[in-house]
C-alpha cells in the first residue's frame, strides 16, 4: 500500500509542477509570441529540465520521499507566488 501511495504522491507533485510551468509559461512566454502550452507539454518540459538537475538518489528512503514532497510543494508554491507578483508588477 505504501508503494501505491508513493506513486500517487509523485504523480500529484508532477501534475502540480506541470500546472505551475504552464501558468508561468502563459504569463511570461506567450506575450513574447510563443504559443501557450498544455499540461502534457508542461509535464514533458518539467521532465527534461529535471533530468539535468537531479541529485544522486542512491539512498532512497521514506524520509527522503517526504522531504522531496515538501520541497516540491514549497518550490512550486514559491515559484507560482513570485511569478504572480512579477506578473502583476510588470
Amino acid at each position: 500500500m505504501k508503494i501505491i501511495g508513493a506513486i500517487a504522491v509523485v504523480v500529484g507533485c508532477t501534475l502540480l509542477s506541470a500546472l505551475v510551468v504552464s501558468v508561468l509559461w502563459g504569463w511570461f512566454v506567450v506575450p513574447l509570441g510563443l504559443p501557450p502550452i498544455h499540461m502534457a507539454w508542461a509535464i514533458g518540459l518539467s521532465c527534461v529540465v529535471g533530468m539535468f538537475s537531479r541529485e544522486d538518489k542512491s539512498n532512497l528512503s521514506w524520509e527522503s520521499l517526504t522531504d522531496g514532497v515538501i520541497f516540491s510543494l514549497a518550490r512550486s508554491g514559491s515559484c507560482l507566488f513570485v511569478g504572480w507578483v512579477i506578473h502583476f508588477w510588470v
